[in-house]
């Protein structure tokens, strides 16, 4: 999966679908700054929020101060 979605990168760098894929799987390494940056892209790329905070993916991720302030940069007014 790791593989896949950088290549799906590469292929289409605006889909924000592989950046998420990259956070979520970091994520449950519980490789924090990993997860952390491409959870950041993914938003930038225009992820729902609300699919960020539903998906189990991101549990060890959080409560992290990191995961807390990149949702309030993010969040839609």
């Amino acid at each position: 999966m790791l593989f896949r979605s950088k290549k799906a990168i590469s292929c289409n760098p605006n889909y924000q679908g592989p950046y998420f894929n990259l956070a979520c799987i970091y994520s449950l390494q519980n490789n924090k700054d990993k997860a952390i940056q491409y959870l950041q892209m993914a938003l930038e790329h225009g992820i729902s929020q609300g699919i960020i905070e539903r998906d189990a993916d991101m549990d060890n991720i959080k409560n992290t101060t990191e995961f807390i302030e990149l949702m309030k940069k993010y969040k839609r007014k």
